[in-house]
Formats: structure tokens, C-alpha cells, sequence
């Protein structure tokens, strides 16, 4: 699907500023990081379809948990970082050749180890890094 050039620097934008603002107000950047996924989710189907989308999306999801489990928020970590992992997972299949996916994916699955390993989850700390 087109995804016009505008739309998705706007969601990049979001993104960014969410990730920065995680580091000074955790629970602000949260929000405003679980905020780009039920906004993607609003859009018409073939828009909310397109990879670019759906990898910016992915990219909330794995940042939001990574700073979910920093705040000690591990079950809530753990469902983020989950979406994250399910959706570079769907993206990495689809097209073998990005490798950014797979790098982003590894880290979704390290992130997950890390959450598990906090939350004294230690099964599910070794679970991620075995796929």
C-alpha cells in the first residue's frame, strides 16, 4: 500500500519524541509511546497495513517495554515487548532481506530476557534468547 511520505514522518516524529521524553518522565513517555500503536490501529486498514507502519509500530511497542521494565512495570513490559517481538517477527517473514527487522527483533527478544530476569522470572528470561 502507499503510505504518504508526510504521514509516516509524522508517526517517525512521534516516535522520537516519545522515546526522549521516556528518559525524563518515564510514565509520560510511556503513554505517549503506547499512544502511536492505538492511533496506527485508527487508521483505514490498507494505511495501518503498510510495513513502514507496522515497523514504527513495533518500534513503540519494544521502547515502551524496555521502559515499562525500567519502571518496573514487568507485566506490562512483558505484553509491549511481546507485541513488539510478534510484529517484527510477521515483518522479518515477510521480507528476509531487511535486516533491520531482525536487529530490532533480537532486541525485542533481549529485552524480554532482561524484563523476565527483573521480574526474578528466570524461565522466561532464557525463552526469548532460545528463538
Amino acid at each position: 500500500s502507499h503510505l504518504p511520505h508526510l504521514q509516516l514522518t509524522r508517526y517517525g516524529i512521534l516516535l522520537s519524541q516519545a522515546e526522549s521524553k521516556a528518559s525524563a518522565d518515564p510514565d509520560r513517555g510511556i503513554a505517549d509511546l503506547l499512544a502511536i500503536p492505538t492511533e496506527i490501529d485508527k487508521l483505514p486498514p490498507a494505511t495501518a497495513s503498510a510495513r513502514a507502519l507496522r515497523f514504527i509500530k513495533a518500534q513503540a511497542f519494544s521502547n515502551a517495554g524496555w521502559f515499562q521494565g525500567q519502571a518496573r512495570q514487568y507485566d506490562a513490559a512483558i505484553n509491549s515487548l511481546s507485541q513488539a517481538a510478534a510484529l517484527f517477527e510477521r515483518l522479518a517473514a515477510e521480507d528476509p532481506s531487511q535486516t533491520n527487522t531482525y536487529f530490532d527483533l533480537a532486541g525485542a527478544y533481549r529485552a524480554l530476557g532482561f524484563v523476565h530476569e527483573y521480574a526474578g522470572r528466570f524461565e522466561g528470561a532464557v525463552a526469548p534468547l532460545r528463538k
